[in-house]
């Protein structure tokens, strides 16, 4: 897994290159940029521990690259493969549901812009796309929970856990320790 993590790591340090060089159009700031990532302490401790953490900074950039392009040079490949890596990003991680609005409005913008009416059908390719990549865990939240539920099944667990002073910042503990009215929720 670390190895397949490292390789993943170097991917990621190409498309920052990559995605630097195209928004900058600077050869000299995407080698800067490529240079900063490489050694970035965080990108090579996440390398080594097994964690969501490296795929999904793959799957971000590769998102952002890949909506960048389209917003660039258009075509409905560009847009389909937005949509394939912001989707696949939310599957790995679900904040990346984000994604959804964010590039539609960025492609709205963008392509209105450049292509004129091309966005008519390029917004909804990539919403299109998003969904279906999207699709398989919301039918699995739907089967699991009888809830449509697009993104998070743990209903703001860490969030609580983070905030909540008797937890004193512990990722887990005991339910005897919750509050009474918590508890009667869970059950």
């Amino acid at each position: 897994v670390q190895v397949i993590q490292a390789l993943m790591g170097v991917l990621t340090c190409y498309l920052i290159f990559a995605l630097t060089r195209a928004a900058m159009a600077r050869r000299d700031t995407a080698l800067a940029a490529l240079a900063m990532s490489a050694v970035y302490p965080h990108f090579i401790y996440y390398s080594r521990i097994l964690a969501t953490e490296v795929m999904f900074l793959l799957l971000t950039i590769g998102a952002f690259l890949a909506a960048y392009r389209a917003i660039e040079k258009g075509g409905m490949l560009r847009i389909a493969g937005a949509g394939v890596l912001g989707g696949l990003a939310t599957l790995c991680r679900p904040t990346a549901i984000f994604f959804l609005p964010l590039f539609a409005l960025l492609l709205y913008l963008g392509g209105r812009k450049l292509r004129a009416g091309a966005w008519r059908k390029e917004v909804p390719v990539y919403v299109v796309v998003f969904c279906v990549m999207m699709a398989p865990w919301v039918g699995r939240n739907y089967v699991t929970f009888n809830a449509f539920i697009p993104g998070f099944t743990s209903a703001g667990y860490n969030l609580f856990m983070g905030s909540y002073p008797p937890s004193h910042g512990r990722p887990n503990m005991d339910h005897k320790e919750f509050p009474p009215e918590l508890n009667r929720e869970l059950e």
